[in-house]
């Protein structure tokens, strides 16, 4: 969850529209307000970066940067049968 303001949801949203996946809608009961519904096109993204978004997921899973640091301290605790502190 992520707190905005109100100015920055807006300020997230006229850029997401621009884009087009969403569009704004007023809100029948006070006319002041609006929601966000996605489009039929903004339905389609996530499955059209779902390859991408988890080629680099298991990337970034297969080489963690630190378990070269991690792996002599972690090998003695196994060894040793100790807990860690």
């Amino acid at each position: 969850m992520a707190a905005l303001s109100d100015g920055a949801a807006t300020r997230m949203d006229n850029r997401l529209e621009a884009r087009g996946p969403p569009a704004r809608v007023l809100c029948v009961t006070d006319r002041h307000g609006f929601s966000t519904e996605l489009t039929a096109a903004g339905r389609d993204l996530p499955a059209a970066a779902r390859p991408a978004h988890d080629a680099a997921l298991c990337r970034a899973l297969e080489e963690p940067p630190l378990i070269g640091e991690l792996a002599a301290p972690l090998g003695t605790l196994a060894k040793a049968g100790e807990p860690a502190p």
